[in-house]
């Protein structure tokens, strides 16, 4: 009976979330109301508040499922230990699946930034979601652990200098990616352009801060 019961309470969050991502998809954040998520499921509003706190809640897991669908073909940075002519490519070859899923859903994108946690150390220091073993935070944490691993290979092939944190670089970097994303998804600077390219510029500077020095 325990078995049925979950896989039902899994079936009508599931439902929740399809609900949800197709209304905010089509309506937006602010014109999205909990009402008419919750009237194709058909639950009440006491039920949906089983297994959401809120709209913002709602919205952060949508963040966290786009993030790991997005992010699921990735692979990983890996340095080879020969030279290199431009030592952005390996990097590049990781975050290439991750940038064209980011063109193809850049108004879906912009959402998530404005409204959920994704990404946001404010954000995600305020609410449960910063706590050790919460989804949202595992998986940026992963990400962190993840350049930092990355940077840290390149130092110990000499691509980069040995006197800096790899930790501490891949924080350099996360504010690199997710200024230039939000930037472009919000279409701050009203020109048109390619994340792809901004992002490589970024991290092309970046390096150049990184290269060992004669």
């Amino acid at each position: 009976m325990t078995g049925l019961r979950e896989r039902k309470k899994q079936r009508v969050r599931a439902a929740i979330l399809d609900s949800a991502e197709a209304m905010l998809r089509e309506r937006g954040f602010e014109a999205t109301r909990i009402r008419d998520v919750i009237e194709p499921v058909e639950i009440s509003e006491p039920t949906f508040f089983k297994y959401f706190a809120s709209k913002q809640r709602l919205v952060d897991e949508l963040a966290l499922q786009w993030l790991r669908d997005s992010t699921a073909a990735w692979p990983r940075p890996a340095v080879d230990g020969s030279a290199r002519r431009e030592i952005l490519e390996p990097l590049g070859v990781a975050l290439g699946p991750f940038v064209d899923a980011l063109q193809r859903d850049r108004s879906y994108v912009r959402l998530l930034l404005n409204h959920s946690s994704l990404w946001n150390p404010q954000g995600t220091a305020r609410g449960k979601h910063a706590e050790s073993g919460h989804p949202l935070h595992e998986t940026t944490m992963a990400g962190f652990r993840a350049m930092a691993d990355f940077f840290g290979q390149l130092q110990k092939e000499g691509h980069i200098r040995h006197d800096v944190d790899p930790l501490q670089v891949s924080e350099i970097a996360f504010g690199i990616f997710r200024t230039t994303l939000q930037l472009w998804a919000t279409g701050y600077w009203a020109v048109e352009y390619e994340l792809s390219d901004r992002l490589s510029s970024a991290f092309d500077i970046l390096l150049q801060g990184l290269a060992i020095r004669e």
